[in-house]
């Protein structure tokens, strides 16, 4: 599961989201009310709002054919 690190920096709040290895995607939630912020647990579907999570996915770059 990704791991999430919150701290302050020059007054305003930062968020850093880790990937551990082999995971390449993570739903990020923007309704404010996930109970596992700032990953989305799908509280918002319950929500009077259209917000969804945010999908971050990670491309693999493509191997390039060994000569």
């Amino acid at each position: 599961m990704p791991t999430h690190i919150t701290e302050e920096r020059f007054g305003h709040l930062r968020t850093t989201v880790q990937l551990q290895k082999g995971e390449s995607k993570v739903a990020l939630c923007r309704c404010f009310q996930s109970k596992n912020f700032p990953f989305c647990d799908g509280t918002h579907k319950n929500q009077p709002t259209n917000a969804g999570p945010v999908i971050v996915e990670v491309s693999m770059p493509e191997e390039k054919p060994k000569a």
